[in-house]
């Protein structure tokens, strides 16, 4: 299932034998065969889309344990309870035509906040799992635990696009950051407020290659667009557990790793011409990220000298969700 998606990223690089509808449309100024587009009838040089989404998200972290009945050993709060909410944010991209057949374009893509919570009760009887647990007198036999997941994701890409018919393919560099923070608190009545606290951030490189079909009929249109790239993952995470109040730090340990990682992304838009250089677009967008250290993957109960100085860089997030914008073009 990891592959997959990249599999059918990879195949609508193939789909030029799909443009068959579009034929009530002038063809753009200049030789590219039969190419046609919805800027025919504007002829301008510029352009660029403002685009809300509304993502949710899926991740394949571990469902780790994390808090234990001190006494039964039962687990009352896991990894896997997180849910995240779906969250907007923007996609914004400029373009410039190079001339009737080739553009380049950049684009940015951001998500600043993203939070799930969990939160457990249980006089006296709330403990992390393993030694580190044990060791601890805030984080075992606490009163209360919360469990809070935090993610902030980037993108920026420069594509060069070439128009060929109806399908324009491209190659371009894009970079991907992903920081994410995982806070285990826990309140003893008795002893204090501390936090077992791993971060991780993901700093992807590499090229991309990428289709785009585009299908017209008078004003309404249909864009199908496939983009899949490999990437050199540049990550870090940082372990730190705090006792008595975060006064005595029990664990302050990081790592780093070097992660081929890869990025796929697919989209189905429809538009609507508004006037002469006036687009509206809606569609769905899933966009998949494999190789990343996430934050609940860094997670570690021992009580060694060298617990927290290893870094797990498996983790795949998968995104998908709602667009909307306007294209514009001057």
């Amino acid at each position: 299932m990891r592959r997959l998606f990249c599999v059918v990223a990879m195949a609508v690089l193939s789909a030029s034998g799909l443009a068959s509808a579009a034929e009530e449309v002038a063809p753009i100024s200049g030789t590219c065969g039969s190419y046609r587009c919805a800027c025919c009838t504007c002829s301008a040089p510029w352009y660029a889309t403002a685009d809300a989404f509304l993502l949710t998200r899926d991740d394949d972290a571990r469902n780790t344990a994390v808090v234990l009945d001190s006494d039964t050993r039962q687990t009352l709060m896991s990894t896997g309870g997180l849910d995240f909410d779906w969250e907007a944010g923007p996609r914004l991209m400029l373009g410039y035509h190079l001339n009737a057949c080739s553009s380049l374009e950049i684009g940015y893509l951001g998500l600043h906040d993203w939070h799930a919570d969990s939160m457990v009760v249980g006089q006296d009887r709330l403990s992390i799992p393993g030694d580190l647990g044990l060791a601890s007198l805030d984080l075992n036999r606490a009163d209360v635990m919360w469990l809070n997941y935090g993610s902030e994701w980037h993108h920026v890409e420069l594509n060069y696009i070439r128009r060929t018919d109806y399908l324009a393919w491209l190659v371009g560099f894009r970079y991907v950051n992903l920081d994410e923070q995982l806070t285990i608190r826990g309140l003893d009545f008795d002893s204090g407020q501390s936090d077992y606290r791993t971060t991780t951030s993901n700093h992807l490189y590499g090229c991309q290659i990428g289709g785009i079909w585009q299908g017209r009929r008078g004003r309404l249109g249909l864009d199908l667009t496939g983009k899949v790239g490999l990437y050199g993952n540049a990550a870090e995470q940082h372990n730190i557990v705090g006792d008595l109040n975060n006064t005595l730090m029990l664990r302050n340990a990081n790592a780093d790793n070097g992660q081929t990682a890869c990025v796929a992304e697919l989209g189905l838009f429809g538009t609507l011409q508004l006037n002469r250089c006036l687009l509206f677009r809606a569609g769905y967008e899933l966009i998949w990220l494999e190789g990343l250290a996430l934050a609940p993957d860094q997670l570690d109960f021992t009580d060694t000298a060298s617990s927290g100085t290893t870094i797990d860089t498996t983790g795949s997030v998968f995104f998908h969700g709602a667009r909307i914008g306007l294209e514009a073009r001057w």
